[in-house]
């Protein structure tokens, strides 16, 4: 009987302490906010949690910031191009996307590469330290999310980020300018990048590349891998233009004078923009002057007018959006020439 009431006893003592364990553990939930489960393509990332206010209580871990959070951790790893996937047991009254900037030492709630409340990791190489400030009935906080895109090929960084725009890489001796003037037309559909090496640095830093013949060299990437390649400048306009089916017209209004500039405008009926630009004492820098009712270029048929466009005598220097921005314009380049 003395066993059976022993045995009784200490079911019922562990009882209690268990459920003294589960109301100090709910207790400890309710003091602070839930964590997320956050993933990037099944990858799990542990959230970290920055200033919060919960319950009434006062502001917690105010001082701190994300660089403290992170300080001496190891970011998680992810694949290049991966989605960063936030879910919340308790759905949120709201969120406020937002990223960390390292230099500046600053969180920027912009929403800069988030989109509908997704995140998607570039394709180059480098730490990643998101920030979400979450709001609930019960208070809100302040999450950091940490991560580091994995590199798996040599040219990784030049792989272009975005489905619908290709990323052109140019590669130049070292020591001369010989950086291609793309079309307009075809430099707003793409994403070039620039680096300068001899023949015998990039095949040692790109030996995935197949090295080129001569250089300056070309190739062209989608966001997985090489598509193109090239050391002709003619060859990689015309690729460009047949494989993104682009009429090239942007050289119509090139300049026919080495040193002066043409303008394009496009404008209402009655703008005079024409009129005072011939009136203008930077008008000795212009050669023409062209007018047209609709940008011919397609990437601009949505903005309003007036548009302006300036050319030399190789491709486009510059595009603006008033008159005066224009006119600032040759403003620099009246100085640039003192």
């Amino acid at each position: 009987m003395k066993k059976k009431w022993l045995w009784r006893g200490g079911f019922i003592l562990l009882a209690l302490g268990i459920m003294f364990a589960f109301d100090r553990y709910k207790l400890y939930q309710e003091e602070k906010p839930p964590l997320p489960i956050v993933t990037a393509n099944g990858t799990e990332i542990k959230p970290l949690l920055g200033p919060y206010r919960w319950n009434n209580q006062e502001e917690k871990n105010k001082d701190i910031t994300p660089g403290d959070l992170i300080q001496g951790r190891k970011p998680v790893l992810v694949a290049p191009l991966s989605e960063l996937k936030i879910e919340f047991d308790e759905q949120p009254e709201n969120i406020t996307y937002g990223w960390w900037d390292p230099y500046g030492l600053e969180i920027y709630w912009d929403g800069y590469m988030w989109s509908n409340g997704t995140f998607t990791f570039p394709n180059r190489p480098d730490r990643y330290t998101q920030a979400i400030k979450v709001e609930w009935e019960k208070g809100e906080a302040t999450y950091i999310i940490d991560a580091e895109v994995e590199k798996k090929v040599s040219y990784q960084e030049f792989l272009s980020d975005q489905k619908e725009i290709l990323s052109v890489l140019q590669v130049e001796p070292p020591g001369e300018s010989m950086w291609v003037n793309l079309p307009y037309e075809l430099a707003s559909e793409t994403m070039m990048n620039g680096t300068a090496m001899n023949m015998d640095e990039f095949i040692s830093q790109f030996p995935e590349l197949p090295p080129p013949p001569s250089l300056p060299a070309y190739f062209i990437f989608d966001q997985e891998k090489l598509i193109f390649n090239t050391a002709d400048t003619n060859a990689l306009i015309t690729w460009l233009s047949d494989t993104l089916d682009i009429e090239i017209v942007s050289p119509n209004w090139y300049s026919k004078e080495e040193g002066k500039f043409s303008v394009l405008m496009i404008l209402d009926e009655n703008d005079d923009s024409p009129q005072r630009l011939r009136e203008h004492e930077k008008m000795a820098v212009v050669s023409e002057i062209h007018v047209l009712p609709e940008s011919p270029f397609a990437v601009d048929k949505d903005f309003n007018k007036p548009l302006y466009y300036i050319f030399d005598n190789k491709g486009m220097l510059f595009n603006a959006y008033t008159y005066e921005d224009m006119m600032m314009f040759f403003e620099e380049q009246a100085r640039s020439f003192q």
